[in-house]
């Protein structure tokens, strides 16, 4: 009787010593987060071949809210998706060659990568690429290539698709105000009218605002 008291209490202590392991175990590795989890996702994503997980990785180092902000994994990141040929990655690269984000500061590379950029036709990498010479905050300024890069969106045979709406209509919006302008081109009010409203048209609110002012001032200037 003795021995099988024993062996109960052997088999009850070990159950419990059991248990205090277990707790402590998951205790030492909580469960992932739901960042940790979408970062897991993308990088699995990204070794299969999907492109912008690489960029989309980039991005999360870049913004540091779900993992700590690092320029360097950043970068990192961008130059597989930009090597890969990737288009916002190859942008994002070259702005990070032109500021020195996360490694050297290398205007000649920064170049060489917009320049590869340009060589894609797909309207969101030229819309970004636009946005970047027409604010010349991550490359020097030049509305002839910005407006040449919009005016390339607008014979897409994407241009119609809803899918890049946000993108269409911020590029002939942005048309019409160079135009209306006279920024890298010669000023034209009818051109500007033409792509101001095809930018109304697709729900653009600074294209409509800007089109009444011109109806109550046809001679007038773009502020």
């Amino acid at each position: 009787m003795s021995k099988s008291r024993n062996i109960l209490t052997l088999a009850i202590t070990a159950l419990i010593l059991g248990g205090i392991f277990m707790y402590f175990t998951s205790q030492s590795s909580p469960p992932e987060t739901r960042g940790e989890k979408y970062m897991h996702r993308l990088k699995n994503e990204a070794q299969g071949g999907y492109t912008k997980a690489y960029h989309l990785i980039a991005l999360e180092y870049e913004k540091g809210k779900i993992v700590p902000q690092d320029y360097t994994k950043a970068r990192e990141w961008l130059q597989k998706g930009a090597d890969l040929g990737f288009g916002n990655a190859q942008i994002d690269l070259a702005k990070y060659y032109y500021h020195g984000l996360g490694g050297e500061k290398n205007l000649q590379k920064a170049q060489e990568w917009y320049a590869k950029a340009e060589e894609l036709t797909d309207i969101t990498t030229r819309h970004n690429l636009g946005l970047s010479y027409f604010n010349g905050k991550d490359i020097e300024q030049d509305y002839s290539k910005a407006r040449e890069l919009f005016l390339l969106i607008t014979q897409s045979p994407d241009f119609a698709n809803d899918k890049y709406k946000t993108e269409t209509r911020q590029a002939t919006s942005l048309l019409g105000f160079i135009y209306l302008k006279g920024l890298g081109t010669d000023r034209d009010e009818n051109e500007a009218r033409k792509w101001l409203q095809i930018a109304a048209d697709k729900g653009n609110e600074s294209a409509k605002e800007e089109l009444i002012k011109l109806q109550k001032n046809p001679d007038q200037k773009a502020e």
